[in-house]
């Protein structure tokens, strides 16, 4: 997943998240856990997120000359800056999502009030 993308999304699913909070409507924190629940799945299952890091031409002859047949694009997948063993940033980063995603869902779903059910 491009970051571009991941940015847009994830900012996307904070409006909607600040908007339920405004609104005080806990329904309206679907949309935004839906979202969540994509991008991390997207990144646990995916290649993580990259940045676009080059282009790579195919050149051929065409009526005597070169000319770009193709292009394609080349990825770096950005990491962390500290070197985890056992998970890598993208998935960690996914997990996280998820687990916000699933909260947001559960509340959102819930018959009573969530503070509530806390104090009790």
């Amino acid at each position: 997943m491009e970051l571009i993308l991941f940015t847009i999304l994830s900012g996307l699913a904070g409006l909607f998240a600040l908007t339920a909070g405004l609104s005080k409507d806990r329904t309206n924190l679907i949309p935004s856990g839906l979202i969540l629940l994509i991008l991390g799945i997207f990144l646990i299952i995916g290649p993580g997120l990259q940045i676009q890091d080059g282009i790579n031409y195919t050149y051929g002859e065409v009526n005597g000359s070169q000319e770009v047949i193709s292009e394609s694009f080349t990825y770096q997948t950005v990491e962390a800056p500290v070197n985890i063993e056992w998970m890598s940033f993208n998935g960690i980063l996914g997990v996280s999502l998820i687990a916000i995603s699933l909260y947001f869902l559960i509340i959102a779903m819930a018959n009573t009030n969530f503070r509530s059910t806390i104090m009790r």
